[in-house]
């Protein structure tokens, strides 16, 4: 316990409290600077989802305006694209990024659809060259 200047000065661990001299405790060391890293990982969370979203918007507005766009799509690639994003949804979940869970999930739908479309594509295809290769 020191005292210089403030009322108290703990010295707990490897963490720092101080009393001032109004009777409020501060609190400084590791746990402070872990909620303030956490904050702003949050918030680039937010903000990398919110970008997402607008390019997902303009990826559907592509594909509204020419289905065509989704005939190159890969179905694995489509695939593990859409389980990639479900993973990243449920870790906004766990870390209470309500920004990220929200507009995942949207994401999640886009990239099922398009996994859905590559597979309907590829079964075409397939069936396409059985029947030109049967006499």
């Amino acid at each position: 316990m020191v005292n210089d200047g403030f009322k108290v000065i703990y010295i707990l661990e490897l963490d720092v409290a101080i009393v001032l001299s109004c009777g409020k405790p501060c609190c400084l060391g590791k746990r402070s600077l872990k909620m303030d890293t956490l904050a702003l990982a949050n918030l680039i969370i937010d903000y990398a989802s919110i970008v997402n979203f607008a390019a997902l918007l303009l990826m559907l507005r592509a594909v509204i305006k020419n289905r065509n766009v989704l005939r190159g799509f890969s179905v694995v690639g489509s695939f593990l694209t859409f389980t990639s994003i479900v993973g990243f949804v449920l870790a906004y979940h766990l870390l209470g990024n309500v920004i990220g869970f929200a507009l995942g999930w949207v994401t999640v739908s886009f990239w099922f659809l398009v996994f859905i479309y590559s597979v309907k594509q590829k079964l075409k295809g397939t069936k396409e060259k059985k029947e030109l290769v049967e006499p």
